[in-house]
C-alpha cells in the first residue's frame, strides 16, 4: 500500500509532466471532447438489482441526456428516473418492496455555470446497514436501521468555473421516515414506533458544502490529471442517544497514462475526520457514528459516561 507522502509525490510528478507536455487550458489539462457531449439519447433499462442487507427487486429504469433549455444559451440537462419491485430483508423477509427515484441533473439557472439538481428517491419495507470501518474493524460487526417508509427530497446547486474544472456546491437531504426500528449489534431488534422523533412522520435534514478540483481531460472518464474534492457533511442522529456531527472528508485522485491513454495508473489518498455537533452520554448505538469515520471514533467515545439504555 502506498504511504501518503508516495501519492502527494506521485500527484506533484503528475503536475510537473503534464505541465511540461500538454498545452495549457483552463486550469492545465485541456478537456477532451466526446462525438455525443451534445446530442439529444435517450435509454431504456430493465434489470434486476439486489443490496445485501437491502433487498431484492426487478427495476425499469430511463435515461435521457442533452435535454435542451430553450431560454439559456446552449443550456441543457439530463434526466434519470425509474421504478422497482420486489421483496425485503430482515424483519421485511417477504414483504413487498417498491421503490422508485427520479432526478434532473444541472439544469441551468441563469447559465450552464449555475445549476441545480433535484431529485425524490422513496422505498418501503427499507433496511439500511451500518458496518464498523477501520483497520481493527469486525467485518460482522453491524447495525441495521429498519424503516416502514422512507422517501428523500434532496437538491444541489453547482457553480462552475474552467469548463467544469472547478466547482462550488451545495447539498441538502430532507427525509421523511417512519421507523420500524433497529437491529443492534447483537442481534436484538429494537422498536422505535412510539419513540419521539423517530416514529412515523419524522423527519431528518442533512447537509453538504464541498469544493471540487476536476483538472482532468474528462470529468466522466478521466485519462490524465488529476482531482481534489473536500466535503463537509452536517449529520443529524440517526437512532435515539446518537451524537450528531459533522465529517470532512478530503479526496485526492492522480491519473497517470501508461500507453497511449488506454492503460491508467490511477492514485487515490482519501482523508476524514469529525466533530461532535451534540453529544451524548455513549451507548450500544453510539458507535454507528464511527461507520463513517473510523475506529479511533470508538475508542474516544467508549470514554464518555455510559447512559442506560433499554
Amino acid at each position: 500500500m502506498f504511504s501518503s507522502k508516495i501519492i502527494r509525490k506521485s500527484i506533484f510528478v503528475i503536475l510537473l509532466i503534464n505541465i511540461s507536455t500538454f498545452e495549457l487550458f483552463a486550469i492545465v489539462f485541456e478537456r477532451r471532447k466526446s462525438f455525443n457531449d451534445d446530442i439529444f439519447e435517450y435509454y431504456f433499462l430493465l434489470a434486476p438489482i439486489e443490496r445485501p442487507g437491502t433487498g431484492r427487486f426487478l427495476s425499469l429504469g430511463a435515461f435521457i441526456n442533452n435535454i435542451e433549455v430553450p431560454w439559456i444559451d446552449e443550456g441543457r440537462f439530463n434526466f434519470i428516473g425509474g421504478f422497482g419491485k420486489g421483496r425485503g430483508k430482515n424483519e421485511f423477509e417477504g414483504e413487498d418492496m417498491n421503490a422508485y427515484g427520479l432526478s434532473i441533473i444541472d439544469f441551468p439557472i441563469f447559465s450552464n455555470d449555475f445549476t441545480f439538481s433535484p431529485a425524490r428517491l422513496a422505498s418501503t419495507r427499507f433496511s439500511y446497514t451500518v458496518y464498523e470501518r477501520g483497520i481493527n474493524a469486525d467485518p460482522d460487526r453491524k447495525l441495521t436501521i429498519l424503516l416502514d417508509k422512507v422517501a428523500s427530497n434532496l437538491g444541489e446547486f453547482s457553480y462552475y468555473f474552467y469548463d467544469r474544472q472547478i466547482e462550488l456546491y451545495y447539498t441538502f437531504f430532507n427525509a421523511e421516515l417512519d421507523f420500524y426500528g433497529y437491529k443492534d449489534y447483537n442481534g436484538n431488534v429494537v422498536s422505535l414506533k412510539g419513540v419521539e422523533g423517530f416514529g412515523k412522520g419524522s423527519t431528518k435534514f442533512t447537509e453538504r458544502w464541498g469544493m471540487l478540483i476536476d483538472d482532468t481531460d474528462f470529468r466522466r472518464d478521466p485519462r490524465i490529471g488529476y482531482l481534489v474534492k473536500f466535503d463537509r457533511w452536517q449529520w443529524p442522529s440517526r437512532l435515539p442517544k446518537e451524537s450528531s456531527w459533522f465529517q470532512y472528508d478530503l479526496e485526492t485522485t492522480g491519473y497517470i497514462p501508461i500507453i497511449n491513454q488506454k492503460l491508467i495508473m490511477v492514485l487515490t489518498q482519501y482523508f476524514s475526520t469529525f466533530k461532535v455537533a451534540t453529544l451524548v452520554p455513549w451507548s450500544p448505538t453510539s458507535t454507528a457514528i464511527c461507520s463513517r469515520v473510523g475506529s479511533i471514533c470508538i475508542h474516544l467515545l467508549k470514554r464518555l459516561p455510559k447512559a442506560s439504555y433499554a
